[in-house]
């Protein structure tokens, strides 16, 4: 397994902890700095073309932000739960509450079209070495920011930026009919820090995390 974090540099302290945290479960770990500011979308994007395209077949790639803790065992856990989903995208965080049903975490996952159920926080991908590509193709050729799924999320800004990214490749996997599977309970969370785009904490959670709460600690 291969994983690539993209972060910027006042996150560092906390991708070290990361690092200690996820390198021993992969073979490669690798952080894409973003160090011009050039945003979410943009870095997202690279990681994903490098990591992608680098993978060998069935190799799965381990996408993360830099605001994340998981358990020791993550690795142990998301390969049980691929023995028997068996799909090619993972989602293994989300806010949504609706996805931890009782009978979705006795399960430990749910699969298919799982609307509100993509987040980049932590995304893995199995023989996807093109995806950035088709991603970008439907978005900005075939007419996909008009698709009903995500014309609404405003991922093209005023000023000419993108925002969004996840929720653009959750419409992507939507428009397509290709199922994915999430992690119940979350595998990974959002940590306890400073927002990077504002004056306060980040506040994003997952509902139901396998850990302790905020922390890299099982419970």
């Amino acid at each position: 397994m291969l994983c690539g974090v993209v972060g910027v540099r006042s996150r560092e302290h906390h991708i070290e902890k990361m690092r200690q945290a996820i390198e021993p479960s992969v073979d490669e770990f690798q952080v894409f700095y973003d160090e011009k500011r050039r945003g979410n979308w943009w870095n997202v994007s690279r990681a994903m073309s490098t990591m992608l395209g680098k993978a060998k077949a069935g190799e799965p790639v381990l996408i993360t932000t830099d605001d994340v803790v998981t358990v020791p065992d993550w690795r142990e856990r998301w390969e049980a739960i691929h023995s028997v989903a068996g799909t090619q995208f993972y989602a293994l965080f989300s806010s949504t509450k609706r996805h931890y049903s009782e009978e979705n975490q006795q399960r430990g996952f749910l699969s298919g079209i799982i609307k509100s159920g993509w987040y980049d926080q932590a995304m893995i991908f199995i023989d996807q070495p093109d995806f950035e590509n088709k991603l970008k193709r439907w978005l900005f050729v075939d007419g996909g920011l008009n698709h009903p799924h995500i014309s609404r999320r405003r991922i093209l800004m005023p000023d000419g930026s993108f925002d969004k990214c996840d929720y653009a490749m959750e419409g992507y996997l939507v428009a397509h009919g290709i199922p994915w599977t999430l992690t119940t309970p979350s595998l990974f969370d959002c940590a306890n820090l400073k927002s990077e785009i504002g004056n306060g904490r980040n506040t994003f959670r997952s509902p139901c995390y396998v850990g302790k709460p905020q922390t890299f600690e099982s419970k």
